[in-house]
């Protein structure tokens, strides 16, 4: 069964089902012991992946401050701004790379969170892309529901296999001050 080709609210409660989370495969090994087992079909799925991943976990964040926009400019209209078609385009894109991915066993777990991440997160854009000029509080739930669900379910993905971070330390500017200090 493909999610791409069923209809939007069949996805909605497939995800929610007791039979969908049950049949979700059993918890990933804990960290310290994930990169010691790592296969190289497991290798392989993560470096195709991470692109997704990080696309995903972009949208989001792009999403959210303009939501975070909306409210502080006391709108209820979403900005009409070119990065909110971008980041449908590249949930989109990454739907297709995560649903085109046939993940080896041990990525098995990672795969089923990954997925409902990007419908759910997928929805989030496009909903928000409609919505441009919907002022109703309706509406930035209907944005905001699918939005903090695909949340979730990156943030259990990164937990499911290691190189999959849902907050980067990177780049904050704590990480610029100890570089310095090397």
């Amino acid at each position: 069964m493909d999610p791409r080709t069923l209809p939007r609210d069949a996805i909605d409660r497939l995800m929610t089902t007791p039979a969908a989370i049950a049949a979700l495969p059993s918890r990933p090994p804990p960290a310290a012991r994930m990169c010691e087992d790592l296969d190289d079909a497991t290798t392989r799925y993560i470096i195709a992946m991470r692109p997704a991943f990080d696309d995903l976990r972009h949208a989001t964040g792009q999403i959210a401050s303009l939501l975070i926009l909306q409210a502080a400019k006391g709108s209820a209209t979403l900005p009409d701004y070119p990065m909110l078609a971008q980041t449908a385009s590249a949930c989109r894109q990454a739907r297709d790379r995560v649903f085109s991915m046939r993940p080896p066993p041990a990525a098995a777990h990672h795969h089923a969170h990954l997925s409902c991440a990007t419908v759910l997160i997928t929805k989030a854009a496009e909903r928000s892309l409609a919505a441009i000029h919907r002022p109703d509080d309706e509406t930035t739930d209907a944005i905001l529901s699918p939005l903090r669900a695909g949340w979730r379910e990156m943030h259990s993905a990164s937990r499911a296999l290691p190189g999959f971070e849902t907050v980067s330390f990177a780049a904050t500017c704590c990480a610029a001050h100890s570089a310095g200090n090397r």
